[in-house]
């Protein structure tokens, strides 16, 4: 913070601890949550469900099942698992924008 924003925090406090009832700088200092949109929760939940299948998918890619595929499966799973991280960190910059 700086030392305006120090003083207008003060300056809050002060009005509600002596009493003077006026509530409306505290509710403009501290304004309503903003609400997300259907979208944005939608995609957040997106992310959710696949880092899940990604946490799966990176596990399986470390059993000893993961071994005994042939190459050529094993090849197209890890680029399936980079692809997924890819498209996970999209979700991640989209959420960071919200």
């Amino acid at each position: 913070m700086n030392r305006k924003e120090i003083a207008e925090a003060q300056a809050v406090i002060d009005s509600v601890t002596t009493g003077s009832g006026n509530l409306e700088p505290l509710t403009a200092a501290f304004p309503k949550e903003n609400t997300m949109q259907p979208y944005q929760e939608r995609v957040i939940t997106e992310m959710k469900e696949l880092d899940e299948k990604i946490v799966k998918l990176d596990t399986f890619r470390h059993s000893p099942i993961y071994d005994t595929l042939p190459e050529a499966e094993r090849d197209r799973l890890t680029r399936q698992y980079a692809h997924m991280k890819d498209y996970s960190n999209v979700l991640a910059e989209r959420i960071s924008a919200f």
